[in-house]
């Protein structure tokens, strides 16, 4: 990986999921946010976009788009998250460095 200078596949995972949701959120997608998230309803932390992760007891919901990106997503500073254009979101994230902790793999950052 070093020699390409590639990210992890791991994150590069994880700022796709990223980018969908950017574009469901923003009604960019025909996806409709209203089914697939919960929006919060407090402002007193985070952004106005802040997202809920459904309550689930199987693997199959625990782990579908819709619940795994919630941390994450939840994580991004105000500014990414209501950023003007798919690009300037795409640039934001990638020059994010806290979303290593998002994960599973040991990674040098």
């Amino acid at each position: 990986m070093n020699t390409l200078e590639l990210d992890p596949l791991e994150l590069r995972r994880l700022h796709t999921d990223l980018i969908e949701t950017f574009k469901i959120v923003h009604n960019l997608s025909i996806l409709p946010k209203s089914e697939l998230f919960k929006f919060g309803c407090t402002k007193t932390r985070g952004h106005n976009f802040r997202i809920h992760s459904e309550i689930t007891h199987c693997n199959e919901r625990k782990f579908y788009f819709s619940n795994r990106v919630v941390d994450a997503w939840n994580s991004l500073p105000e500014t990414t998250v209501n950023a003007s254009s798919i690009l300037n979101f795409k640039k934001s994230i990638k020059n994010s460095e806290n979303l290593f902790q998002f994960l599973k793999g040991d990674f040098l950052q």
